[in-house]
């Protein structure tokens, strides 16, 4: 009599067998199809063909090593393994002569030959991309065929150009810092910007001697562009002279620099010198001969332009006048003039009044201009 954990067993006993009985075919089945497939290829088998090994189909920049080196690898047709030693075969690899193309390491040419291997293996030197952009082919010769191997040459990513980012004319007063660096932007033959690409910026100077630094003294920085293309300058300090001035920035690969214009802005008045109309005489109620003038300058004698210049005569005794003309003519002990761009301020004519006498005429600009004073005589009437 069977129990329930009697039948279990029994059960568990049949599974048992079925499946080892199981495994036995597979193996004995996989041992048949293997020695079949093994009698299915000759004992001696020599290659009859040349078939792709690697590195087809692949991309480099301009100038560039292509990341795989080519390879090709004899063959048969039958697809069985070849036998013997394969080594020595001839694998010529040519690339066009003009064009998109490239240059094998070691030959220096168009052109590299080299031994297969041991299994029938070859591989190509390193190959080069030329300065061309396009697609080409370049072809493994042997005596058991021909293989072409697809590659492309691409100018993407590399600095083709570059172009003045930002404001433009750039101004500072002498002896301050510049509100904006110079930045520049690079971008590759399709117009995307280049990141990483080095930009050189320099600085140059005017005949009069305007220029300017970077932060630091140096007047050339180099500078990698960002993911946007673009390459900024350390700040820039001015010199002590006035004047407009150049710079400019160069990408390696670009064609052109691209240029900046910097200006030096003179600073505050400083100084006022006046010209040659002091010490003139004339008689009252007559016209000086010379007119009044002076030269405003800042702190480094740089001319400083539109600044206002205030003349004064007395208000009472010996003096004179100025003569305003214009729609509105007339006269007036006081007059304001606008200094021109070499700092030099003209007055309009300048009467003598009808009383005789020595006087001084003054004139001044800004709050840190010192006076400068015109002593003037008024002579007796003969």
């Amino acid at each position: 009599m069977t129990t329930p954990y009697t039948r279990r067993a029994l059960a568990a006993l049949c599974a048992l067998a079925g499946a080892t009985f199981t495994i036995a075919l597979v193996l004995v089945l996989g041992a048949g199809a293997a020695a079949a497939s093994e009698s299915a290829c000759p004992s001696a088998n020599a290659p009859n063909e040349l078939v792709l090994g690697g590195g087809s189909g692949q991309t480099a920049q301009l100038g560039s090593a292509f990341q795989t080196n080519l390879q090709v690898q004899l063959a048969n047709s039958n697809g069985c393994p070849l036998t013997g030693n394969l080594a020595g075969t001839e694998i010529d690899f040519v690339a066009p002569s003009a064009g998109a193309s490239g240059i094998f390491a070691g030959s220096g040419s168009v052109a590299a030959m080299v031994g297969s291997d041991a299994q029938g293996g070859a591989v190509a030197p390193l190959f080069t991309a030329n300065d061309t952009a396009g697609s080409y082919n370049v072809q493994a010769e042997s005596a058991y065929g021909t293989v072409e191997l697809y590659l492309t040459n691409t100018a993407a990513g590399l600095p083709v150009s570059i172009v003045s980012s930002g404001t433009g004319v750039r101004k500072a007063a002498v002896d301050h810092r510049y509100a904006q660096p110079l930045q520049a932007r690079v971008t590759d033959a399709n117009g995307n910007p280049v990141q990483g690409a080095s930009v050189s910026f320099s600085i140059g100077s005017s005949s009069g001697g305007a220029s300017a630094g970077f932060v630091g003294g140096a007047a050339q920085a180099e500078e990698l562009t960002d993911a946007n293309g673009k390459a900024t300058s350390p700040p820039i300090l001015a010199n002590q002279t006035a004047g407009t001035f150049t710079a400019t920035a160069t990408a390696t690969g670009s064609s052109q620099p691209v240029s900046f214009t910097l200006k030096n802005l003179a600073g505050t008045p400083s100084a006022i010198a006046v010209g040659a109309a002091s010490g003139q005489s004339t008689r009252v109620g007559t016209r000086f001969p010379v007119r009044l003038a002076v030269t405003v300058t800042d702190a480094y004698g740089n001319p400083v332009a539109g600044t206002t210049v205030t003349f004064r005569a007395p208000a009472r005794g010996p003096g004179g006048h100025f003569t305003i003309k214009g729609p509105f003519a007339h006269t007036s002990r006081t007059v304001r003039v606008t200094t021109n761009g070499k700092g030099i301020a003209v007055a309009p004519p300048f009467s003598a009044n009808s009383a005789a006498g020595g006087y001084i005429v003054t004139a001044t600009a800004g709050s840190r201009a010192r006076r400068a004073a015109f002593a003037l005589v008024n002579g007796p009437r003969r």
